[in-house]
């Protein structure tokens, strides 16, 4: 009786891996976010605007659920939002989707109503958070962010974790150290 010959698992994974490549999967795609820029700022200055922070879904179910739900946008310690004139701006784009405004409940964090309804599945569908300026208050920070909370489901987005912008802030220069420091701040 012929023997079978076992294929090598080295050589099904390839094979697998090659096959699945000819399939989408879309629905894993996570959230695509255009970060807010200009978050380089000198501990006590004034407020200094972000760029526009733009999320967008790169599948058409990255966002869930139906229904009302929130992103609270925070900033980490030693920062802080001015939320002592207008509200940023918020628009959105595709279908099934609309927001009802933003509000500041405190001067750390940005709450944002999205609403999602029949048929936002079927399209792409963005959100663009525009006029958001932030200070840094307190101590230097390098290497923080501001990050989200709130009911809204983000494929690929972790709360607490993912980065909206990326902030640093530094003592502002002295005489003394007029070299590096003067272009930071």
């Amino acid at each position: 009786m012929p023997q079978l010959v076992q294929p090598s698992k080295w050589l099904v994974i390839p094979v697998v891996i090659f096959i699945l490549s000819f399939f989408s999967f879309d629905s894993f795609a996570p959230i695509v976010i255009t970060k807010g820029t200009g978050g380089n700022l000198c501990v006590g200055s004034g407020y200094s605007p972000l760029s526009n922070i733009v999320i967008s879904e790169n599948a058409s179910n990255d966002f869930s659920p139906s229904g009302s739900s929130t992103i609270i946008l925070n900033t980490p310690a030693n920062f802080e939002f001015d939320n002592s004139g207008a509200l940023p701006g918020i628009s959105v784009t595709g279908a099934g989707i609309s927001t009802t405004g933003s509000s500041f409940t405190s001067a750390t964090s940005l709450t944002i109503t999205i609403n999602l309804f029949g048929g936002h599945a079927g399209a792409l569908n963005s959100i663009t958070i525009s006029g958001l300026s932030v200070r840094a208050v307190t101590a230097p920070s390098l290497g923080v962010a501001i990050t989200r909370a709130g009911t809204l489901g983000m494929a690929g987005v972790t709360a607490g974790v993912t980065s909206f912008a990326d902030l640093n802030s530094y003592n502002p220069p002295t005489v003394a150290a007029a070299g590096i420091d003067q272009s930071k701040c």
